[in-house]
């Protein structure tokens, strides 16, 4: 019960936690935004996938952009290229506004 002229203070049971969570977000976000302009991301794919590229060998790049989803007015992008002379399959995520989002490499050799 406050005492007249006084302000009655109440402490939040859950500030720490609210504050962790705010700070862990906030640290997720900045990490996602950093990693738009880093390197690509490589990664080594299992065995199968080399036995895929041998069973139906391509000589040369090969260049592919499909859409992602239905989202005709606001569009992401997945660009496909091959590049066989270094074994990697390479996909780079793109915005609508032609902006990389990401890129993955995947090494096979």
């Amino acid at each position: 019960m406050p005492i007249e002229g006084h302000i009655e203070v109440k402490k939040d049971e859950f500030a720490h936690e609210k504050a962790m969570a705010q700070a862990i977000v906030t640290a997720l976000g900045e990490f996602i935004t950093a990693r738009t302009s880093d390197l690509p991301h490589r990664f080594k794919a299992p065995s199968s996938l080399k036995e895929y590229f041998d069973k139906f060998p391509v000589n040369q790049s090969v260049y592919h952009q499909v859409q992602l989803g239905n989202n005709y007015a606001n569009p992401m992008m997945l660009q496909i290229t091959t590049r066989p002379s270094q074994n990697i399959l390479e996909l780079i995520f793109q915005g609508a506004d032609g902006m990389r989002l990401f890129t993955l490499e995947i090494e096979y050799g």
